[in-house]
């Protein structure tokens, strides 16, 4: 039995410095494609679909309640856990090779372009018309669901891993930051993912407390900020789901004011961990060198 998808998917564009482009799928939160040009992005991005429902098949079963709400249907005989965004070619329904080439399929809700905020190549702050709405219960539910399978799936990926394979990384990168970097380490990409969670949570300020210090051990300070995630996103979704907070941000890409909400909150912070899940898998797959295709097939 094949996989039956949305016949239409709402497409966010966010389109930077020299057409460099982000393609989000509004309807799954996370879901991305990126690409040198709008019209890159959005050939690849139903590719990225079919391997995020791929990979949520395996967590969420067909005729429950979690599946309804991914809109998926398992395919029959397969047990299968498939990593986010996974590097190899997924596996295609007839209804999802239409859709690779039924241009129709993806309609794009909005384009965002904004000159006081540039998005520079690799770099993604856009706040859409779609984040500014509060999420119902039914989909803030699905996005908590959702972060634990893609920490589940990060466990899994690297939790037994020895110390020389967590530090290897290029000696010459010591000293640069994450995004200066060609092939970072796993140990640093965990980290990273640790630090960029916790401050998403700070992005709208709630009387939920986070954790002051940050553990020394990496799969520690993961825990940490998890711990803390649900009990903050818990409290805007009840005090202030569709607040929106303008934040001035100095990053590694400049200075800037950047707009923040609880649904952007949830859709960054599940497409940062599935992003660099798969940078991780390509870097133990021995392809940590080319950064600029995650995401982008």
């Amino acid at each position: 039995m094949g996989s039956s998808v949305h016949s239409r998917y709402s497409v966010g564009l966010e389109i930077g410095e020299e057409s460099w482009t982000y393609a989000w799928v509004l309807d799954l939160p996370g879901c991305f494609s990126r690409g040198a040009s709008p019209e890159e992005a959005l050939e690849v991005l139903p590719s990225r679909i079919e391997r995020l429902l791929d990979w949520l098949s395996g967590f969420e079963r067909a005729g429950t309640a979690e599946a309804r709400s991914t809109q998926r249907s398992r395919a029959s005989g397969s047990d299968r856990v498939l990593s986010p965004m996974r590097p190899s070619a997924p596996r295609l329904s007839a209804a999802s090779a239409s859709l690779r080439w039924d241009r129709n399929a993806l309609e794009v809700a909005e384009e965002v372009r904004d000159p006081r905020c540039p998005v520079k190549r690799g770099d993604t702050r856009a706040l859409f018309a779609w984040d500014r709405h509060a999420p119902t219960r039914d989909e803030f539910e699905r996005d908590l669901r959702w972060m634990a399978h893609h920490r589940r799936t990060l466990l899994t990926l690297v939790q037994n891993l020895p110390p020389d394979v967590l530090d290897q990384g290029d000696p010459e990168e010591e000293g640069k930051g994450i995004h200066d970097l060609r092939a970072p380490s796993v140990h640093r990409i965990l980290r990273h993912i640790a630090g960029a969670e916790y401050w998403y949570l700070t992005r709208v300020p709630t009387p939920a407390h986070l954790p002051t210090e940050e553990p020394r051990d990496v799969f520690a300070a993961l825990s940490a900020v998890r711990a803390a995630a649900e009990p903050v996103l818990r409290g805007l979704f009840a005090t202030a789901p569709a607040k929106e907070v303008n934040v001035p941000e100095t990053t590694w890409s400049g200075t800037f004011t950047e707009g923040w909400t609880l649904r952007k909150i949830l859709r960054r912070t599940l497409w940062h961990e599935g992003f660099h899940i798969e940078e991780i898998r390509r870097h133990l797959e021995g392809r940590s060198g080319d950064r600029a295709a995650v995401g982008t097939a």
